[in-house]
């Protein structure tokens, strides 16, 4: 899996980066068992700092674009601290990547449902 990391705002200092890499590298597992072992997934990650002048509260921002195959996963999330962001913004896409896996196999198991409706057997059918 392929992470980008990008920051407005704050300086991204490499233990963040390894931080924010290793954070969202758990994330490889995941998506390797949706795909099917393929790892062509993509992570643009963004930390910001929301305003200059607070120094209280939510004012750090991280924003997650996850691409695998044609899906487009996006995730937000606010900290009081650029890690705890960062932490949020994790959940936040594994909650989406398990969602589209529960749709994904609801509609596999619509279409099941409905070729055995479709399927009518005769009374003289034995098996």
């Amino acid at each position: 899996m392929k992470i980008t990391i990008e920051s407005s705002g704050i300086d991204l200092t490499p233990s963040l980066k390894i931080y924010i890499e290793n954070k969202l590298g758990t994330l490889s597992k995941i998506i390797e068992k949706l795909e099917g072992g393929k790892s062509e997934a993509e992570i643009v990650a963004e930390v910001s700092r929301t305003t200059k002048h607070h120094h209280k509260g939510f004012i750090f921002r991280a924003e997650g674009n996850l691409k695998f195959g044609k899906t487009l996963l996006r995730a937000e999330a606010n900290g009081e601290d650029v890690r705890a962001a960062v932490d949020f913004l994790k959940d936040e896409l594994k909650r989406e990547i398990v969602n589209f896996k529960e749709r994904f196999s609801a509609l596999s198991r619509r279409k099941e449902r409905s070729a055995k409706k479709d399927i009518r057997l005769s009374k003289e059918a034995r098996f």
